[in-house]
């Protein structure tokens, strides 16, 4: 059994993993009290981003990953990296210590949380009177009246204007929360974006921009009728949607889990069967790009117009809910990229690739924070390095902060060291990028 805690679980800095088991009485491994074992966090292509060493696993008592790897680097800082499409892929492999040979056997398996989302208006009335400590409760009731979850407005002893959240719910653990105030015109006031592991206990998840003494000195500008006016947006998990093994391979695999290279494998009419359905709703959804069928929007670049739907390019994060309009400019992006970054919208494919098509196309997403496509173009720019390009492609990688990419291309450039820094490319990238060309020259000197 393996389980694993985001929230850690004897040091909340990091997320930990634990792994228990016994042997089959069945299989003559009676002999068997211990096997070895390490653990992997991967990119979205297979690659290891972080590992464990080895460790001994007692099969009587269980093993745990204590520190795995940095939960604030995981869910904020390198978010793009770990969390590629809100997925956490991890790799465990066991191997027997008692000498004896196995057969290999990976085992593919997955975990699909489910999420309960809620947006709400929360209008906190005679707010100029709320003494502090007092709470002012806003409650999210479910089908059973244990699952229940709290929010709460109080005004603490400083003064400060802080929300606080409880849940009567055993299996909600983890919360998103965006709030925001409204001031008298209807302008939003972002207060606080905040995921946070809750108990039953309360937890205090934002704290508001201003004080109460500010709210009332300027009531006529933020407290209509003295009501302080807050739009909420919440998500949280409440259990499993998905949890079991996908399917299993009896031989080696590749660690690319998206291309499993078997000796021999099984798969079911069921799983067939949904493939099929998958292709067949991919080209469905291409068709209806392609052919503009009931569309309502229009994406303008200098020399184009695309068309689109509003509801696709929510459901896939490109629009926000203020940006739902008829007409949508885009010029920082040219007529080609903006057609490749829809067809990746719908189909969540990348077609005809060509280098110049990517790195435009890469820059453009970057700054429009669509993590999917960003991470397809930086795997494309890092499957396709050579000398000739490696200069042009590490000073994007650089303008806009892909630590993970521009470690890829130093290792590139250290693996073929006499190509690249010897080219007139890299002289001229030197004289114009010296600190990134030390660093890369110091990555050289730390591997010899």
């Amino acid at each position: 059994m393996q389980t694993l805690f985001p929230g850690g679980r004897n040091d909340v800095k990091f997320i930990s993993y634990f792994l228990n088991g016994k042997c089959n009485e069945n299989s003559n491994s009676s002999a068997l009290s211990k096997v070895e074992s390490d653990l992997a966090i991967l990119a979205e292509n297979g690659s290891v981003l972080e590992i464990t060493e080895k460790k001994t696993l007692k099969l009587s008592s269980g093993l745990i990953f204590k520190t795995v790897a940095k939960r604030e680097e995981v869910m904020k800082t390198k978010r793009k990296t770990f969390l590629v499409r809100d997925t956490l892929r991890t790799r465990c492999r066991i191997w027997r210590s008692d000498g004896k040979a196995v057969k290999p056997i990976t085992v593919f398996a997955r975990t699909i949380l489910r999420v309960k989302q809620t947006n709400f208006l929360w209008n906190i009335e005679r707010f100029s009177s709320l003494e502090s400590g007092h709470d002012n409760p806003y409650v999210i009731n479910f089908s059973s009246k244990h699952n229940d979850v709290t929010f709460k407005v109080r005004v603490k002893e400083d003064d400060k204007i802080v929300i606080f959240v409880k849940t009567f719910g055993e299996n909600i653990r983890f919360l998103k929360f965006k709030s925001f105030m409204t001031d008298i015109n209807e302008n939003k006031i972002v207060c606080g974006i905040c995921e946070v592991s809750i108990g039953i206990e309360e937890d205090a998840i934002c704290t508001l921009p201003f004080n109460k003494k500010y709210l009332t000195d300027n009531k006529k500008l933020y407290l209509k009728n003295d009501i302080l006016s807050l739009c909420c947006e919440s998500s949280w998990c409440d259990g499993y949607g998905v949890n079991e093994i996908d399917r299993i391979y009896l031989g080696i695999s590749s660690p690319y889990i998206s291309n499993p290279i078997i000796s021999n494998s099984f798969t079911s009419g069921t799983e067939a069967k949904l493939s099929d359905n998958v292709v067949n709703l991919k080209e469905d959804f291409k068709c209806l790009y392609s052919e503009s069928i009931r569309s309502d929007m229009k994406l303008k670049t200098a020399l184009e117009t695309s068309n689109a739907h509003k509801a696709i390019l929510s459901a896939r994060s490109l629009l926000t809910t203020d940006r739902l309009q008829e007409f949508v400019d885009v010029p920082d992006m040219d007529a080609d990229s903006v057609r490749r970054m829809l067809l990746f919208v719908y189909t969540n494919a990348l077609e005809g690739l060509k280098w110049e098509s990517v790195l435009t196309l890469y820059a453009a997403v970057d700054k429009h924070d669509m993590m999917a496509l960003n991470s397809s173009c930086s795997s494309f720019l890092k499957r396709n390095l050579c000398s000739s390009h490696l200069c042009d492609v590490l000073a994007l990688a650089d303008m806009h902060t892909d630590r993970d990419l521009i470690r890829a291309i130093q290792e590139y450039a250290v693996t073929h060291e006499e190509e690249v820094f010897t080219s007139n490319e890299w002289k001229v990238f030197a004289r114009n990028n010296p600190t990134l060309a030390l660093e890369t020259m110091l990555r050289k000197w730390n591997k010899n």
